[in-house]
């Protein structure tokens, strides 16, 4: 991870999630050939994704967007370019995936994802589980 991240952004988002607790951390590595599936992180909104970007370099022709999906979860309602040095933070409710590198790409999409569930709602606590997959 990068200095500005692990320093900076981790400071300006954490004040935000005072009433909130990390429960997970990882990296996720998409290559061309993955399929990932469209899926939320957690089954109730008291809970909060942040997608950091980790690539140091990425350009627009080589894909790799986070799709998210509407409430039904059929239609994509917005789309983020895996911009090197980009946050992502959304409600760990709202359908999303992973778009693969296109097939002329030979880098992976990196991204570090931050899991954090309320912890004054006693709502979905304890519901940490795995991806639930749409």
């Amino acid at each position: 991870m990068t200095e500005y991240f692990t320093n900076n952004m981790f400071n300006y988002i954490s004040p935000m999630l005072d009433d909130f607790e990390l429960y997970r951390a990882y990296v996720n590595m998409f290559r061309r050939s993955d399929h990932p599936r469209p899926h939320a992180d957690a089954a109730h909104s008291d809970h909060v994704t942040l997608l950091y970007y980790a690539n140091s370099e990425w350009k627009r022709s080589w894909g790799g967007e986070t799709v998210f999906f509407g409430t039904r979860g059929q239609e994509i309602v917005q789309s983020v370019l895996p911009k090197p040095g980009r946050v992502a933070v959304f409600s760990g409710s709202v359908a999303h995936s992973a778009r693969p590198p296109l097939p002329d790409v030979d880098w992976p999409r990196l991204t570090v994802a931050l899991k954090w569930r309320s912890t004054v709602s006693d709502m979905g606590i304890g519901d940490a589980g795995a991806d639930k997959e749409l």
